[in-house]
């Protein structure tokens, strides 16, 4: 739905006040099947108001720059190749998790492993990604907690939480390293996923030199002096951290700042015909409905979910412990007082989500800060509460950038 015109004016009006003018993208606008068009759009604002290379303008959306430090977290470099080795994000989509799985035949899939994610319960189609991971013939999964995920496993490994070992860590939303400092050990036999790295590089014979290349040695001094050898090419420590968060290197560069850009022309391409040759949309963005939305027409169910993260959890990460439990006791759908009111449905009461895919039973929320024609319901929530919100979704990729259109998903909703 393209906004009503005195909204856009009143838009343009606040962005004449504003100098320099930064605009901060949140992590749930993309996530449409148009996603990749509308930030494409929304970023022309900024060379259009003269809002690059300057101090204090630009575009924030996720400060990536601060997790290279963070080598712990990954065996391999945090940014992936721009041209792929052929095994990594080549004909397995996230989007398209479960089918995409499925449909690897020559030679078909036979092994999983799986760490630092959920996708039972967190990647789109629900459905096609349990019977992606049933059809395996061994899947291991590395986790501190037994997720709808780490149920499907042949093999669990317990990996250690996040008090278990010491890191080098960045944030999406400031530009300062920290310290992670490990407080407690492990318990029992959980190891460190660097640990399970190397045993397991062990078992394949792989040399210690090979090993060495990538992964600390075992123990809290070998963490250490890993972290320290990729901190010194910086001019830190670990000892500068352990005072206090460092601004990260880089930080305080103007990005743009000789108004230079990696395009063919080497300016700001509005009109972008790479666009256009590496990812099929149009060359100048402009509004397209997402797919299944009621903008697109010939929708059979007349609400939009939406399921975005919770300001208590990181997906489904943090919902297991007590204390989040009590401010976020279980799963709601939060609806508008309109729609409410259409369907003859009262606040707290139990009501059916439902469209082709699935269905889910949640207690209803009354929010005046939904839209009228649209509905959410958080993430992260799985089997244990009643099902996960992917059971709703089909597995779309965005128009840009390979990400999932969660929010291309219309539902109707029912007393239950």
């Amino acid at each position: 739905m393209r906004p009503p015109e005195a909204q856009l004016l009143e838009l343009a009006d606040l962005m004449g006040q504003v100098a320099p003018m930064s605009i901060c993208a949140g992590f749930g606008m993309q996530r449409y099947t148009n996603g990749g068009q509308t930030m494409r759009a929304i970023q022309a604002l900024l060379p259009l108001t003269g809002n690059l290379g300057k101090p204090g303008a630009g575009w924030v959306y996720a400060n990536l720059a601060t997790q290279i430090f963070g080598h712990l977290k990954d065996p391999l470099d945090f940014y992936p190749p721009e041209q792929p080795d052929g095994v990594v994000r080549v004909s397995v989509s996230t989007a398209r998790l479960g089918k995409d799985m499925l449909a690897q035949q020559d030679p078909p899939l036979r092994v999983g492993w799986i760490e630092r994610g959920n996708p039972a319960a967190q990647n789109p189609e629900t459905p096609s990604v349990l019977a992606a991971l049933r059809a395996l013939d061994f899947l291991v999964v590395v986790d501190e907690r037994l997720t709808d995920t780490a149920r499907e496993a042949h093999l669990v490994l317990p990996s250690k939480s996040l008090f278990e070992q010491t890191d080098v860590i960045g944030a999406y939303w400031h530009a300062y390293l920290q310290i992670r400092q490990k407080v407690v050990e492990p318990p029992g036999e959980v190891r460190p996923e660097t640990e399970i790295y190397r045993a397991l590089g062990q078992r394949l014979g792989l040399r210690p030199e090979q090993l060495a290349e990538c992964l600390p040695e075992a123990g809290d001094a070998g963490v250490e002096a890993w972290l320290e050898a990729r901190l010194a090419p910086h001019g830190l420590s670990l000892g500068q951290l352990r005072e206090g968060p460092v601004l990260a290197p880089g930080a305080e560069e103007i990005a743009f700042a000789d108004l230079r850009f990696t395009t063919p022309s080497g300016k700001v391409e509005l009109l972008s015909e790479e666009a256009v040759t590496r990812w099929g949309v149009a060359a100048l963005p402009d509004f397209t409905p997402p797919v299944e939305s009621q903008a697109a027409g010939g929708g059979k169910h007349p609400l939009q979910l939406l399921t975005p993260n919770t300001k208590n959890s990181i997906h489904s990460q943090f919902l297991p412990l007590q204390v989040i439990r009590q401010l976020l006791p279980g799963p709601t759908l939060e609806m508008g007082p309109e729609d409410a009111h259409l369907r003859g449905l009262k606040e707290g009461e139990r009501v059916r989500v439902f469209n082709d895919r699935g269905s889910l039973e949640l207690p209803l929320r009354i929010s005046f800060g939904m839209r009228p024609g649209t509905v959410a319901a958080c993430n992260g929530f799985g089997a244990e509460d009643g099902g996960s919100v992917n059971l709703l979704s089909l597995g779309r990729e965005t128009d840009l950038g390979f990400g999932a259109g969660f929010h291309d998903n219309l539902v109707e909703v029912e007393r239950a």
